[in-house]
């Protein structure tokens, strides 16, 4: 998360063409429907659902990957996954930016990394929401379609959790309970005003504690060494990735040499991968 906002910072203080959001329209061949929205014609792949101001000359624009794109259910509901891009700069190809992956809903809201539910940017939601499942269920005539039909349901509570530690409800006492005071703590306020903890254990073992109605809880939880931690079904560091999906099943997003998979309120859990095997295991907000 600091990662992160560190990069926008970055991309705002360096960023030297003016933005154009004409130029990026024209770029990416979309479709204006003459009240702020844009949608992909058919025959391109990327689809603008959000458009923020990141000061006072350049916009962000959250761009779908159609060609991500795939269709699951979402406890029970009918959606389709797919990868957003952030994209600062009309002279920035559509991929320059960051990605994570988002979930669709057929009335034009979309799930966004972190739990926030937003509806897609314009005047006609609807119209973007059935371009996004005309794709994902292959019917566009466009060249790029998904794979198909994939299932893909929301992880239990209980099965998302990294030494013990579940995201959202560990407390600072319970953790101290299991393994002590932390190697490294720190503190402060995060954009929004909340106070936060960030504990370290050893060089591998991170959490993130934030305060919400006068009470810290775990956020997130990262290990990122064969350190002894393991999740509620056995996978740690050094883990096969087929042995992560024969155990958890089909990510959601596949993502950035990564299994993404989702639970409830928002709750993401990561596998990063390399060579096959398990580097890294995050829980919690927003990876």
């Amino acid at each position: 998360m600091m990662v992160l906002r560190k990069w926008f910072l970055s991309v705002l203080l360096c960023a030297a063409v003016f933005f154009s959001s004409a130029g990026l329209v024209q770029a990416l061949g979309l479709v204006g429907d003459g009240q702020g929205a844009y949608y992909a014609s058919d025959n391109q792949n990327f689809l603008l659902i959000d458009k923020s101001s990141m000061g006072p000359e350049h916009d962000m624009w959250s761009l779908l990957d159609l060609s991500t794109c795939s269709i699951g259910t979402w406890n029970g509901q009918r959606v389709v996954y797919g990868k957003v891009y952030m994209v600062m700069d009309a002279a920035d190809s559509c991929t320059d930016g960051p990605s994570f992956g988002y979930v669709f809903f057929s009335n034009g809201v979309y799930h966004a990394p972190g739990g926030s539910y937003q509806n897609i940017s314009g005047s006609n939601a609807y119209r973007a929401a059935k371009v996004i499942f005309d794709r994902a269920s292959g019917s566009s005539s466009s060249g790029s379609k998904s794979s198909g039909a994939v299932s893909k349901t929301l992880l239990p509570d209980e099965e998302i959790a990294i030494g013990g530690i579940c995201p959202y409800t560990a407390t600072p006492e319970y953790v101290r309970s299991i393994y002590g005071e932390p190697d490294k703590l720190s503190k402060g306020n995060n954009h929004d005003g909340y106070y936060y903890e960030h504990w370290t254990y050893g060089n591998s073992f991170d959490l993130w504690f934030w305060e919400f109605k006068g009470q810290l809880s775990v956020q997130s939880v990262k290990i990122t060494a064969a350190n002894g931690l393991v999740t509620p079904k056995g996978i740690k560091v050094g883990s096969r990735e087929s042995e992560v999906m024969k155990k958890y099943g089909n990510p959601y997003i596949p993502k950035n040499g990564s299994l993404w998979y989702k639970g409830r309120n928002g709750c993401d859990f990561v596998f990063g991968l390399k060579n096959g095997l398990v580097t890294s295991i995050g829980a919690g907000w927003s990876y």
